[in-house]
């Protein structure tokens, strides 16, 4: 082997080994994420909605608009308190 043959060789060993540390670096951060992600998908569930809502809003099953949630407030009436007899207890 020439000289010149045994420097690309260590050139090329020299540019994979950098190559390599940037490879694990990048699967490092790959397996975060994944770890985070799945704490979101299968933490606690009061945990999963704070973190994708980013605020304490309430999740609707329906799609209602901020100004019918309004009007709907609008509508609301007081109900008078009721009485009740005592349960029998045997």
């Amino acid at each position: 082997m020439s000289e010149h043959d045994i420097q690309k060789l260590v050139a090329d060993h020299v540019a994979l080994q950098d190559e390599n540390a940037v490879l694990k670096e990048e699967l490092a951060l790959a397996q975060e994420q994944i770890a985070w992600l799945k704490k979101q998908v299968f933490g606690r569930k009061t945990e999963q909605t704070s973190v994708i809502m980013g605020s304490d809003m309430q999740l609707s099953f329906f799609s209602v608009s901020n100004d019918q949630r309004s009007s709907a407030n609008d509508n609301i009436i007081t109900v008078p308190e009721h009485k009740r007899k005592k349960k029998a207890y045997s």
